[in-house]
């Protein structure tokens, strides 16, 4: 959570799921978004949401949000963190190049009017 003045105004949420770690792996090669030898490991996270109040966006709030998170995973030993991320704009997709994500496989062009990709960040 991150707060403002007393006041919650967002959150992010990790969570751990080797089965979802292995069957992303396997889907990646699969589809050939990944060469044969990429890995995940299993321990890896996924960022599943990251939000932050309309009314506090754009202010940098939601990379300071994120900067505590990265602080946070990497005193508890998380390695690297993995994300699915789809929308209407490329805000999200943007916010998350600039905290440092690596694009796995961006789907951007072949979804007309969606930007989508999977990305890491390895820590």
């Amino acid at each position: 959570f991150i707060k403002e003045v007393g006041e919650s105004i967002g959150f992010c949420i990790l969570s751990l799921s080797p089965l979802k770690m292995r069957l992303w792996e396997k889907t990646f090669k699969e589809e050939g978004w990944v060469t044969p030898n990429f890995h995940i490991d299993i321990s890896s996270f996924e960022l599943m949401y990251l939000y932050i109040k309309p009314e506090f966006r754009r202010k940098g709030k939601a990379m300071e949000l994120f900067n505590k998170v990265i602080r946070r995973s990497k005193i508890l030993g998380i390695k690297s963190i993995y994300a699915y991320v789809s929308d209407t704009d490329n805000a999200a997709l943007e916010f998350y190049r600039k905290s440092g994500a690596k694009i796995i496989y961006d789907f951007s062009e072949k979804i007309e009017g969606i930007s989508t990709a999977f990305m890491v960040w390895k820590l």
